[in-house]
């Protein structure tokens, strides 16, 4: 169900905060770090509302390996009747966007295609995520930030 992922070596801890001492980096490392793609969505599911910024603030390479997670998480969950919230949706989009922003990230080719799949898929199935439609809207801006930063310029990220 995942999409293919080396099984080792897993991230380190400096791929997690490659820049060194970036108290969020450590939390997503302290969070994610060590875990197979199997462990890590099981443990997100536990409680997605406090492991979804984790995503924001790990290294471009932790996130490559553990995009999976988000991938398969909003291709799966649904809306509850009684939930109010939006499935952590909109944050998982703005923790993609931020990845683009990262000093030196680099996002191969492959994981833009992977992003973009996943961004189309949300939108067009947000009402899955939000009961309201001020919440549909929140969410449609986060993941119109993730296009913004899939069409920009990159250079030569194939891989």
């Amino acid at each position: 169900m995942f999409l293919p992922r080396p099984s080792a070596p897993l991230p380190s801890r400096q791929d997690f905060d490659p820049h060194g001492g970036d108290l969020d980096a450590l939390c997503a490392w302290r969070n994610f770090g060590g875990l197979s793609l199997a462990a890590a969505y099981e443990k997100f599911l536990t409680v997605p509302e406090s492991y979804q910024e984790d995503f924001m603030f790990m290294g471009c390479r932790a996130f490559a390996y553990y995009f999976p997670v988000i991938d398969r998480y909003l291709r799966t969950v649904t809306l509850g009747p009684d939930d109010l919230g939006d499935c952590e949706a909109a944050i998982l989009g703005s923790a993609v966007a931020a990845q683009f922003g990262w000093n030196g990230a680099v996002i191969p080719a492959s994981l833009r295609a992977e992003i973009a799949s996943l961004r189309a898929f949300v939108v067009e199935n947000v009402a899955r995520y939000a009961a309201t439609e001020k919440e549909r809207r929140r969410i449609l801006r986060e993941w119109r930030r993730v296009a913004e930063e899939l069409a920009k310029k990159t250079p030569d990220t194939s891989s």
